[in-house]
């Protein structure tokens, strides 16, 4: 309903508010339908989430991996004995134990274990894998001022030359660059040296990088970086013929000039040529020169000192048409240098039509005019200098030629023989011909080869580290290659322990594995070795089953360790009942919402509805709302259907069933499938026949879950756990299927953390909802306002009716 403030009844003393707002109460009924209709959609929404919820929560705790003392999918859970792990009448944890289904109680003893291992080839200790040892050392480019970064396990300083090192001895730059990174970073963490008159790096254990200090300068002169006499425009498309006339306005130091523009060009050039004689013809030659870059148009002041002011004229889609936006300025090429800091140093370029004029600067000024004086030095340009103006450093050009004035790209790194961004590590996507491996790769015809466990390997010089490690790690031959970036070091091992899976190599052409990786054999692959109840025995793995005892050695020791394994099936059997009791409680409440009643009188209450009740009688009224949402919903009744059919069919190859090891359903018709425990049965079946009460629970079958053509073998074939795990999943399942759906509560109404949040039936169906009821409140309004017309009209023209009368009255008095 609209809120606007209306005055009316004051002709006809119609009370009009309340005559429309009692006819609006037969529209508003449309919309409190719909909003009704709404809210007890998201309350079903929520009601399923409700459920969802519920089997989720006891899914995680019965059927989780993670948990697998209570996952009921595994043997661990239904463990019926106790052990007790001692050497010397000292428990121990040299080993541990895990006695499955068919384990039988007794003493054992295990004494003299060694240890299952894995070969492993390693780098030589006494070998650097990266290379770190610069070239071309230029001293004559090492000034004062002159500056570095060197990042080092990710903190970055600047390292600053402060002396010339031009006639200084290469080992006089690296004593003096030392006491520096000492400074920095302290003393030992980065360690130079000298290599055949070549500068070193040593950092061991560290992640260190050189870089390029960034050029800030130009700032410092009072320009911005690529500060330029010209203003490129924004790309054109000239595939096809460009007609068009107009005007745009052109201010150059405060006087503007009106430029009639007419274009008729084919293509770029012509559209340049045209636009130049459209403004020559305005303003003179030699005020503005007009270039193409590419699919854009240059306008270059011949005069640098002039400031250059572009504007729409009377159409303003003109200037558009030249790439340019209202106010688009070229300004003067002068600014106010900053002679407060030292120039010593510093550098920058400027460019001019294209050519860079390099500036370095090796000494302090002390104004604008000795600065000036070094910069045209430098500059030997015929046309283009620096000069002072009022007090500014200015660069004086009339020629239409492009000036730019920019930071240069440092080359102190390179000078002192590295790259920028070099590393003390191995970049893996370096190209092999390219990777900074201290030992050189000898390649034959481009390739290298090498064998591991009588399986070749040939990569090529374009091939990357990265390639290597992947082409091996993925293969059949059992080993993982891997690269230790901190310890700069390469480690080649096998997958698995025992002699069968020991490692050789060779190198076949090339030196890679021996010289430049460095491999040398650290360990020898051999069984585990260990005497059993005094028999002398081996296996491959340190985890082994014996006479079903799982057994995981941790330890070498000498000596005996003694094992003592009991009979208990207390533990088992109260994860049993505690799994009972949560399945009940489940299984109660989704009967409760199953067969609650359904109060249909109890509609959702309107908003004005609820301004006449107390916050009580809502909750009461929303209470029996809420009642008999999921009664008999199929969803839910499947649910509970299939999983109590789950408990009670037998499992293909088990020979027993949960009433046999005293589990069945309750006698009393209103507990609706409740289960109950006969505990003496349970005990005796966990004591006489564990091994067969575990498969009743744990059988895993041979069909996969994602095989939906052969559930039915797989319903079959699987224990309790897996069948109940099967059914939740179907229901609440995040993942999507073949087809793309979600399990059935998901796609239904979503759970939160999720896509399907949104994205499901009843989301879909608020939304719907919501764009009625948008819908509606618009026509609401309209009709609202219709109504107040009609009023209004009928006012007027009572209006009318009494001014005629009071005229009429007038004439016959």
């Amino acid at each position: 309903m609209s809120d606007m403030l209306r005055i009316t009844g004051l002709a006809s003393g119609v009370d009009t508010e309340s005559m429309i707002e009692k006819m609006m109460e037969a529209e508003k009924m449309k919309v409190n339908r719909v909003k009704q209709e709404k809210t007890y959609t998201e309350w079903k929404r929520d009601a399923y989430r409700d459920v969802a919820n519920m089997l989720r929560g006891f899914q995680d705790e019965y059927f989780n991996f993670l948990k697998p003392s209570t996952n009921f999918r595994t043997t661990s859970a239904f463990s019926t004995f106790e052990s007790i792990i001692k050497m010397n009448g000292v428990d121990t944890s040299a080993i541990s134990i895990n006695p499955t289904g068919s384990a039988s109680p007794g003493n054992y003893t295990i004494s003299d274990i060694i240890l299952a291992k894995k070969a492993i080839w390693s780098t030589d200790d006494t070998k650097n894998i990266s290379n770190m040892i610069g070239t071309n050392l230029n001293k004559d480019n090492l000034k004062e001022g002159k500056s570095f970064n060197i990042s080092l396990d990710g903190v970055e300083k600047t390292i600053t030359l402060d002396k010339d090192y031009s006639s200084e001895t290469t080992t006089k730059l690296i004593e003096d660059l030392q006491v520096k990174l000492d400074k920095a970073f302290g003393a030992g963490n980065i360690v130079l040296s000298d290599n055949g008159g070549n500068i070193q790096i040593d950092s061991v254990g560290h992640d260190l990088q050189i870089k390029s200090t960034p050029h800030r300068y130009v700032s410092d002169l009072g320009f911005n970086n690529n500060q330029s006499n010209s203003i490129l425009g924004s790309k054109r498309d000239f595939t096809n013929p460009i007609t068009f006339s107009g005007n745009i306005k052109v201010d150059i130091n405060d006087i503007e000039t009106d430029i009639a523009i007419d274009i008729n060009a084919n293509d770029i050039d012509e559209f340049t040529t045209q636009l130049q004689d459209d403004i020559d013809a305005a303003l003179g030659a030699n005020k503005i020169k007009v270039t193409n870059d590419e699919d854009s148009l240059k306008f270059i002041s011949y005069n640098t000192s002039d400031e250059i002011t572009f504007n729409s004229g009377e159409t303003d889609d003109v200037i558009k048409k030249l790439g340019l936006k209202n106010g688009s300025k070229i300004k003067p090429l002068e600014a106010t240098p900053n002679m407060d800091i030292s120039e010593i140093g510093k550098e920058f370029n400027i460019n001019i039509d294209g050519v860079d004029y390099h500036i370095d600067l090796d000494s302090d000024f002390e104004d604008v005019s000795s600065l000036v004086t070094e910069i045209n030095s430098q500059l030997s340009h015929g046309s283009i200098t620096a000069t002072v103006l009022d007090g500014k450093l200015s660069f004086i050009g009339t020629n239409g030629e492009e000036i730019k004035i920019s930071n240069s790209t440092e080359t102190i790194v390179n000078d002192l023989g590295f790259e920028v961004g070099q590393t003390n590590t191995l970049n893996l996507n370096d190209q092999l011909k390219d990777a900074k491996f201290t030992q050189n790769i000898n390649f034959v015809d481009n390739e290298i080869s090498f064998t591991i466990n009588d399986e070749k390997f040939t990569f090529s010089d374009t091939d990357t580290m990265k390639d290597i490690i992947e082409a091996v790690n993925s293969s059949d031959v059992g080993v993982k290659l891997r690269y230790n970036s901190v310890t700069d070091e390469f480690q080649l091992e096998s997958k698995e322990t025992g002699l069968m899976n020991d490692v050789t190599i060779n190198d076949d052409s090339g030196n890679f594995l021996g010289e430049v990786l460095g491999l040398v054999k650290d360990q020898d692959a051999q069984d585990a070795s260990f005497n059993f109840n005094g028999v002398s025995t081996t296996r491959s793995k340190n985890e082994f089953t014996i006479d079903g005892v799982e057994y995981t050695l941790k330890q070498e020791v000498v000596g005996d360790i003694d094992i003592s394994i009991n009979s208990n099936p207390d533990e088992a059997i109260e994860k049993i009942k505690e799994f009972v009791k949560q399945y009940n409680e489940m299984i109660d409440k989704i009967n409760v919402s199953l067969s609650e009643k359904r109060y249909r009188d109890y509609r959702p209450l309107t908003d004005e509805e609820k301004k006449e009740m107390s916050e009580k009688e809502i909750e009461l009224w929303e209470e029996k709302s809420k009642s008999g949402i999921l009664r008999s919903d199929s969803i839910v009744q499947k649910i509970t259907y299939d999983m109590r059919r789950a408990l009670y069919d037998d499992v293909e190859g088990v020979d027993l069933n949960l009433y046999e090891i005293g589990i069945k359903t309750s006698s009393n018709y209103l507990d609706k499938g409740k289960l109950v425990i006969d505990e003496t049965k349970l005990r005796d079946a966990l004591n006489d026949r564990p091994e067969d009460v575990i498969a009743l629970f744990t059988k895993d079958s041979t069909v996969s879950y994602d095989d939906t053509s052969n559930r039915g073998e797989r319903y079959k074939s699987e224990g309790i756990a897996e069948r109940l795990n099967d059914i939740l999943n179907d229901n609440i399942r995040t993942t999507r299927d073949e087809y793309g759906n979600k399990g059935r509560l998901l796609e239904k109404a979503g759970i939160e953390g999720d896509i399907s949040d949104t994205d499901n039936m009843l989301s879909e169906k608020i939304e719907d909802y919501e764009g009625r009821i948008t819908t509606l409140l618009k026509e609401l309004t309209d009709k609202e306002n219709y109504y107040y017309s009609m009023f209004a009209k009928m006012e007027k023209a009572i209006q009318q009716m009494n001014a005629q009368s009071g005229w009429l009255n007038q004439q016959f008095g």
